[in-house]
């Protein structure tokens, strides 16, 4: 049984568009690119998910096509970060990612946009670091999720 605190289960209608696409459709659904296998990626986006009532946010990971493209297009090392938002045409990379995202939620998240009062070196510090672990701490799984009947309609392309 699926609960909508669940956002995967054993469902998979995606939408599939191309990059320009996505730029467009961002004006009015950011899109948030992930790292697919990272567990902790996984369980941050079920995070947002949850907390994202407007179903504002679009959703695709890096291991997909578009969110490859995506990663050519902004030149982006996967190896080394895991998240990229799209948002009214613009890319976000790192902590800029993950502080726009909570601008977006709104508040208390919005809170964490006070983190831009660090300088932008510092804060990409910090991302690669955790980045650059997150697999050590929180694991791979390389199963492909799938979303609920509520979620499905905000996830781009999947290949499984």
């Amino acid at each position: 049984m699926t609960s909508s605190l669940d956002p995967f289960s054993k469902l998979s209608v995606y939408t599939i568009m191309t990059i320009s696409e996505a730029e467009a459709r961002s004006y009015d659904h950011p899109v948030l690119f992930y790292d697919g296998i990272c567990v902790l990626c996984n369980s941050v986006i079920s995070w947002i998910i949850r907390r994202d009532k407007e179903q504002r946010f679009l959703y695709a990971t890096l291991q997909q096509d578009i969110g490859q493209i995506v990663n050519e297009h902004v030149a982006y090392d996967e190896s080394e970060d895991s998240v990229i938002l799209l948002h009214k045409g613009q890319y976000y990379t790192r902590a800029n990612a993950a502080i726009e995202v909570a601008r977006i939620l709104g508040f208390p998240y919005s809170l964490l946009c006070f983190g831009k009062v660090l300088p932008q070196s510092i804060l990409d510090l910090i991302y690669k670091y955790i980045a650059a672990h997150r697999y050590q701490w929180f694991g791979k799984d390389e199963t492909c999720l799938h979303p609920s009947d509520d979620i499905k309609s905000r996830l781009l392309e999947l290949e499984c």
